[in-house]
């Protein structure tokens, strides 16, 4: 008869595997059985079941929802999470295979805890959290309003047999009243920034224009004095023996010409009497040689009628 009880124990005896990512319970008839089962093979003995739990992290992304802030407006965000089942509390881990109904084919999902667990708290906190500020205070309180939520989330899903690992908040929809009244702001600053950068330029170009009139200023400066040293040394160096010298040269050439005629330039005094030029005087002509070429000019005008006035220069001694 034991023997016959050994046979049938032995038929009835099988084993089931635990997967990666999962751990498992057994339920008799009885009730589940204390023990955790890591992944693995384990045995399971007559009518004996396998449960499997998923404990691996995921993320869920809660979409927008509708909160009416303090001022009366509607705001939206979209709340993600990465969370996975706290392995380390087995007491809560346990509680999910007496408290829940797996799925089909025997095992609890992530998804499921966070279905459970974890959605409604989150959705829950972006209320009474967010709908504390004006939707104008969002803009400028964004960080410290992410941080208030983040904190309220985790606080609440602390001793959970989900771990909320990481959050994070995007999609910001605003009113197009707070929209618009940012934007307006925005292009404001911009037209601002623009005028600004407008009349920088000007002074710049302003400050430019006068440092280049400085400029102009003492070239001008400098070419005045130029023409001011250059007439100083010109005048200093004409003398009237020099200007005699020209007179004569020029005098010299016009004989030379068709119309055979030499000029010498005159005075005439009150009484109508006619005298030479100061500076054709034979005392101011310093030079015996310059005097010696009015002469030569005289004897060739006398060839040829005489000087108009017939004046007579003395030989030079």
């Amino acid at each position: 008869m034991r023997w016959f009880l050994l046979v049938l124990l032995a038929l009835s005896a099988c084993t089931e595997a635990v997967p990666a990512g999962h751990i498992g319970r057994t339920w008799e008839a009885s009730g589940f059985t204390e023990d955790l089962l890591q992944p693995g093979r384990h045995d399971c003995w007559g009518r004996c079941r396998l449960y499997l739990l998923e404990t691996t992290d995921q993320a869920f992304e809660i979409p927008q929802q509708n909160i009416l802030c303090a001022d009366n407006l509607n705001f939206k965000f979209s709340v993600n999470l990465l969370v996975g089942p706290a392995v380390g509390n087995k007491a809560a881990v346990k509680e999910i295979f007496v408290k829940l109904t797996p799925t089909p084919g025997r095992v609890f999902t992530v998804k499921q805890l966070f279905e459970m667990y974890v959605q409604p708290v989150a959705v829950e906190k972006e209320h009474s959290v967010v709908s504390a500020y004006k939707t104008s205070e969002i803009v400028e309180k964004r960080a410290q309003i992410i941080n208030e939520y983040v904190a309220a989330v985790k606080e609440a899903t602390k001793d959970s047999v989900l771990e909320v690992k990481r959050i994070s908040i995007g999609n910001f929809d605003f009113p197009d009243v707070v929209t618009q009244a940012q934007e307006a702001k925005a292009k404001a600053a911009v037209e601002i920034e623009t005028a600004r950068n407008e009349a920088s330029k000007r002074v710049e170009m302003g400050q430019a224009e006068v440092e280049l009139a400085g400029i102009r200023y003492k070239q001008q400066v400098i070419e005045a004095q130029t023409v001011a040293d250059y007439n100083k040394i010109i005048g200093a160096s004409i003398s009237p023996q020099y200007l005699a010298y020209k007179q004569l040269e020029i005098m010299g050439r016009a004989a030379d010409g068709e119309n055979n005629m030499i000029f010498i330039p005159y005075t005439e005094t009150a009484n109508g009497q006619m005298q030479f030029s100061q500076w054709t005087k034979p005392e101011t002509l310093l030079d015996s040689a310059l005097l010696a070429k009015v002469n030569q000019l005289k004897r060739e005008a006398d060839k040829k009628g005489g000087l108009p006035f017939g004046a007579n220069l003395p030989e030079p001694k």
